[in-house]
């Protein structure tokens, strides 16, 4: 999903976008409310 967004941010379709926010959150924003806790887990490693 990261490597799709860079490659069409670096390309020339992205010249068509402004003032647009793309959310790369490898799906995490479809849990709805509850994806909150999921992002405060200290389950979450860097890495």
């Amino acid at each position: 999903e990261v490597a799709a967004a860079v490659a069409f941010l670096a390309g020339p379709e992205s010249g068509y976008i402004t003032g647009a926010t793309l959310l790369v959150d490898g799906g995490l924003s479809l849990m709805g409310p509850q994806a909150a806790g999921a992002l405060d887990s200290g389950d979450w490693r860097a890495g």
